[in-house]
């Protein structure tokens, strides 16, 4: 008498369904963690000063620097890098290597906060070497006839114009604007005409 064909076994068909969810469930972790990677590593790129710059300056491009930063939710209150800023005015000042606000720039240099700006010629040699834009100075006159004395005190330097032209000649004037407080431009300009001006830089704080 010949034996019975042997039968397979058959696999229960729930071990099927749990390992398809085990899969998907691995599968749904790695998409899930990439993305958490991705977004926690994400930047976006906005405009940092690159110098002290006071209120009231025109920005130009060399002014700015760009940052990569993770802002979030907060990337709204800062001036984006694809935004053109060059020619805009500061409302208010911003210091060095800070994120620019949104809220600084006015719409161009026509909309510049009132502010009394003066053009100070400086003869080379009298003025530091360095004096940039958003510096700080004492401005001292020096009459033909009488002791020098400080006219101005912590002013804020908006603009250099032909710094270089003390290196081409040692005799050139340099213009410098200064940002002069209201109600001292009448005394400032007299001063100024009266003799020869000095510019000493003031270091904050």
């Amino acid at each position: 008498m010949s034996a019975p064909p042997a039968r397979r076994v058959a696999t229960p068909r729930w071990t099927d369904t749990r390992l398809l969810l085990g899969i998907l469930l691995v599968l749904g972790s790695v998409v899930g963690g990439t993305r958490v990677v991705a977004t926690a590593e994400q930047t976006h790129p906005v405009w940092a000063a690159a110098r002290d710059l006071p209120a009231g300056v025109t920005v130009r491009e060399d002014d700015l620097v760009l940052a990569q930063v993770r802002l979030d939710r907060s990337a709204a209150r800062y001036v984006d890098a694809t935004t053109p800023v060059a020619g805009r005015a500061l409302q208010r000042a911003v210091s060095t290597g800070e994120l620019l606000p949104a809220g600084a720039l006015g719409d161009d240099a026509q909309h510049a906060p009132p502010a009394h700006l003066m053009a100070v010629p400086v003869q080379s040699g009298h003025l530091p070497p360095s004096v940039d834009r958003g510096d700080l100075v004492d401005v001292y006159v020096t009459p033909h006839d009488a002791a020098a004395r400080r006219v101005l005190a912590s002013a804020t330097v908006v603009d250099v114009a032909d710094a270089g032209a003390g290196l081409r000649d040692p005799g050139a004037d340099v213009t410098v604007v200064l940002q002069v407080p209201d109600g001292e431009v009448p005394d400032v300009v007299a001063a100024v005409r009266s003799g020869d001006v000095d510019l000493v830089g003031v270091r904050p704080g």
